[in-house]
């Protein structure tokens, strides 16, 4: 793979863990929001939306770590 092209796949996976990680804050602060204002019990949109994100986010981690990972067994830095 060519530095540029490495450096794009890269890119792309630190801006998938934004963006995920963007979710996981907005269903994070949306669960935190209802206990603080309702004090119980979230409704079930808020656990889904924060239960959708937490994958989401360990994916794009995932994807994060695959590029960085070849590039450490392949000897590159």
């Amino acid at each position: 793979m060519q530095p540029i092209e490495k450096r794009d796949e890269e890119a792309a996976a630190v801006a998938g863990i934004a963006e995920a990680a963007r979710e996981a804050q907005v269903g994070s602060a949306g669960f935190a929001e209802h206990f603080h204002d309702a004090g119980g019990a979230p409704s079930t949109l808020v656990l889904a939306r924060l239960a959708a994100a937490m994958p989401k986010l360990q994916a794009a981690r995932d994807a994060f770590d695959a590029p960085l990972a070849a590039s450490h067994s392949s000897g590159n830095s």
